[in-house]
């Protein structure tokens, strides 16, 4: 309104007999807005507690569902031919590729051991999420993140300052128990060897080489 105001023209409110041409009109639309504002910080709040009300009763639903699974009729489901890729993930893993060998092959081959692929790119730190993610054995952990109050929000992950919920057997596993924490493990101990040798890997001009124009590092 102010950027309209400084070239000459102004907005008039209908519903709320208000116009920003002069001076008592710009300090009605300030309160209006303030007035929204509140109205909108309630809703959200009253929609941030029954979704947290849900999560602990273990009725809540997702608007969205890994990869691997789909929500029909309102009840989360497996996907044939999707969790065939999850299960590949979670072998290969096991058997000794690394994350990045897996996205490769995912977007490489047009099937593996069978599996068709689907029209998507892989990424390796894709593929680490799916290896966290408990859903694949049937259980739940919800508000992972969550939005900030202030404006304007934004989605951050939750580090402790929300109560999160952890729900067992809401949706049908496709990767068993063991396997899942097998992969835990691994990642686990994969991450303590890359923390030990302070994120260098054995090529030598790993971290070495810079762009001389943008300074980015190169990668092989």
């Amino acid at each position: 309104i102010r950027e309209l105001k400084s070239i000459g023209v102004g907005v008039y409110f209908e519903e709320q007999n208000i116009d920003t041409s002069n001076m008592s009109g710009e300090l009605l639309t300030a309160v209006f807005a303030s007035i929204a504002q509140k109205e909108s910080e309630s809703l959200s709040a009253k929609m941030r507690w029954s979704y947290q009300y849900r999560m602990k009763s273990g009725t809540f639903l997702p608007g969205s569902v890994p990869f691997g699974y789909e929500i029909i009729n309102k009840v989360i489901v497996v996907n044939t031919e999707s969790a065939k890729i999850v299960q590949y993930i979670f072998n290969a893993y096991l058997a000794g590729e690394s994350l990045t060998e897996i996205a490769k092959h995912l977007n490489e081959e047009s099937s593996l051991d069978g599996i068709a692929q689907l029209e998507r790119k892989w990424y390796p730190y894709t593929i680490s999420r799916m290896l966290s993610n408990e859903l694949y054995i049937g259980n739940s952990l919800w508000q992972k993140s969550y939005t900030t109050d202030t404006l304007p929000t934004r989605q951050v992950r939750n580090r402790g300052e929300h109560e999160q919920y952890y729900v067992e057997r809401n949706a049908p596993p496709i990767i068993k128990r063991d396997l899942f924490l097998a992969a835990q493990e691994l990642k686990s101990i994969r991450g303590e060897k890359f923390a030990a040798s302070n994120g260098r890997c054995e090529y030598p001009f790993h971290g070495m080489i810079y762009c001389s124009i943008c300074g980015s590092l190169f990668k092989r």
